[in-house]
């Protein structure tokens, strides 16, 4: 069935467009939901520990054991401070700029799903800079902070989509397939709609 011939059940706020394409924005409380900084964390930490992990084995093959060790326990401990205090500034920064809110808007016709910046929000991220580019690289974020830092757009092609995960609870659809992972919000009252939408047209997702 075509997603524009749904109008008269389509949950409030999903507008159905000439096109033939649904529309929808999600707006992230930034304060309450801090994904994007506990991704952050997740993914530069697990970097530094990588780079903190080939330098011991290093030192154990030129020093010995015990050198190798000490090194790694004084790198983890610098390292860990320098991520917390980087992560969290630039989140901070984040955060105030935005007014501890992040607007998203999302297209989803017959082909695929888009994720974009708010218009509105665009002269902000500009303004963001550095701070937001350094998480963005750090992770490979595909949401809002990689949205601001490069100033684009997530496209996920149904087709190419291999798994799906509801995550209910922080109103947010994982896909990962095709070029880059995507994610997906959605109101709660928008969320089984946006949700079925996605699994029936998305031939080898595997819903998890």
């Amino acid at each position: 069935m075509m997603l524009t011939s749904l109008a008269e059940t389509l949950p409030p706020g999903v507008i159905p467009c000439g096109d033939g394409k649904l529309r929808w924005s999600y707006t992230l409380n930034l304060w309450r939901q801090p994904i994007m900084l506990y991704t952050a964390l997740g993914a530069t930490s697990g970097v530094a520990a990588s780079f903190g992990l080939l330098v011991c084995f290093v030192r154990m093959g030129m020093d010995g054991f015990a050198s190798g060790i000490g090194f790694l326990w004084r790198y983890l401990l610098i390292a860990a401070a320098a991520v917390l205090l980087i992560m969290g500034l630039s989140y901070l920064i984040l955060c105030l700029l935005y007014k501890g809110k992040y607007t998203m808007q999302f297209e989803m016709d017959e082909a695929g799903i888009l994720h974009t910046e708010a218009l509105g929000q665009q002269k902000k991220s500009r303004r963001l800079g550095v701070s937001a580019a350094i998480v963005c690289t750090a992770t490979g974020y595909s949401g809002a902070m990689g949205l601001v830092a490069a100033g684009q757009g997530f496209y996920s092609r149904f087709a190419q989509v291999r798994v799906v995960k509801a995550v209910k609870k922080q109103n947010l659809i994982r896909l990962s397939g095709g070029f880059a992972p995507n994610r997906i919000y959605a109101s709660p009252e928008q969320f089984d709609f946006v949700w079925q939408c996605i699994i029936i047209r998305s031939p080898k997702g595997k819903n998890i």
